[in-house]
């Protein structure tokens, strides 16, 4: 490959499931070695990961945040018997939901 020429790399990156929250910074180096000589280049990239509940994924609503309105949402639906995210509410659900928003705001 000439030295002029352009190539293109593509760089996959994955996080296991039980990776840490935090932002981690991943370091990358590539190095092409030709008749011409050699080239290379280096990227970083910063990677967020964040843990969302699945909770807030359920009961979140569009502002994908647990309040006062989604435990009344709750509360309804357990006790007319509703689906919320495709499954019956359950007291139990509206416990957890209840214990997730007072701790938020302490």
């Amino acid at each position: 490959m000439p030295a002029s020429s352009n190539t293109t790399v593509t760089v996959t990156f994955a996080v296991s499931d039980d990776a840490a929250s935090e932002t981690y910074t991943v370091d990358t180096q590539a190095t092409i070695e030709t008749t011409d000589g050699t080239a290379s280049a280096t990227t970083s990239v910063n990677i967020s990961v964040s843990e969302e509940s699945s909770l807030v994924v359920r009961f979140g609503g569009s502002d994908n945040k647990l309040g006062n309105l989604d435990v009344l949402r709750a509360v309804n639906a357990a006790n007319t018997g509703q689906e919320i995210g495709g499954k019956p509410v359950t007291n139990l659900d509206v416990l957890q939901i209840v214990n997730h928003v007072t701790s938020a705001s302490r």
